[in-house]
């Protein structure tokens, strides 16, 4: 049943992300979804109540595998933020249709508000300080993978990656070069 119910849900995302790139998110029907994705309304609301549901449950899957390479990255370069940061722009490139579908139809804050999310998560901390950090370094790195999609990926992720690095973790470049 998990097989099959996992099927469900990514045949469901698939097709709102079809639809999202004909049309506004917020004239997307149900029916339309469902009609897409090839599955009934019954399927549809055993696993979503809301649009955006569909949309929240993906970038709760994203994080999970972002977090399982991260831990892996840590746990042979603990303290490498240059391999860190490659990855999350190289998770931004590998997603490249979600997050630019999610910018087209103004839904982008669903990525920024749980990358927050998950940074704060990560680095626990009940400093005021540490946490405008954990805030500004959420802000700085969804901006900057946006940003490189949205102008079409012109440098390189190792360009972005060291620009994105030397600005936020200026001692960090010399360690990787």
């Amino acid at each position: 049943m998990k097989k099959n119910n996992f099927f469900i849900k990514e045949c469901i995302l698939q097709a709102l992300l079809q639809l999202m790139d004909t049309k506004d998110f917020k004239d997307i029907t149900i029916t339309e979804i469902t009609e897409k994705a090839g599955v009934s309304r019954m399927a549809y609301y055993r696993n979503y109540y809301y649009k955006e549901d569909i949309l929240n449950n993906y970038m709760t899957e994203l994080l999970n595998k972002y977090n399982n390479i991260r831990n892996d990255i840590i746990k042979v370069s603990p303290n490498n933020k240059y391999k860190l940061i490659f990855h999350a722009l190289e998770y931004f490139k590998e997603n490249e249709k979600f997050v630019l579908g999610l910018e087209k139809s103004n839904l982008s804050n669903i990525i920024q508000n749980r990358i927050n999310g998950y940074i704060h998560e990560i680095y626990k901390s009940k400093d005021t300080y540490d946490k405008y950090d954990a805030i500004i370094f959420g802000g700085a790195l969804y901006n900057t993978g946006k940003y490189w999609l949205l102008t079409g990926k012109k440098e390189s992720l190792e360009e972005v990656t060291k620009m994105f690095v030397n600005r936020i973790f200026p001692s960090e470049i010399e360690k990787e070069n």
